[in-house]
């Protein structure tokens, strides 16, 4: 098996921002105080299965990315926003696909944690 610079697809060792993010301290630390916080258990139907539940923010991720136009992995590092456990909740698969899926799930703007606070300005 090829890997690296000879895999077919290697595109110069290029990660997304979004994938830097998501596999980031920040990331691993945010789900585990949300997880901690919330039981583990699914906060819609009360499963509590290992294995079947996820961290979901209440305002996306990607929202967040854009609203404060986070383009670099410093300035999402310093985005309170994404790191507020406010703004996370623990869901079992079920109920996560229900809400985004099945309810057309939209953006509540009003919901945003901290954005009249500027936290998100990568200073």
């Amino acid at each position: 098996m090829q890997t690296g610079n000879k895999h077919w697809n290697y595109k110069g060792g290029i990660t997304t921002l979004y994938h830097q993010i998501r596999i980031s301290d920040n990331n691993k630390q945010w789900r585990k105080h949300v997880f901690t916080r919330d039981s583990p258990t699914c906060q819609v139907c009360n499963d509590d299965k290992g294995g079947n539940l996820v961290a979901h923010h209440k305002v996306p991720f990607s929202y967040i990315l854009g609203f404060y136009k986070i383009d670099t992995f410093e300035k999402a590092m310093g985005c309170r926003e994404l790191w507020n456990i406010n703004n996370g909740i623990v869901l079992c698969i079920k109920c996560h696909k229900q809400l985004h899926f099945e309810n057309g799930y939209k953006l509540p703007k009003k919901e945003l944690v901290n954005n009249t606070r500027g936290d998100c300005n990568g200073e």
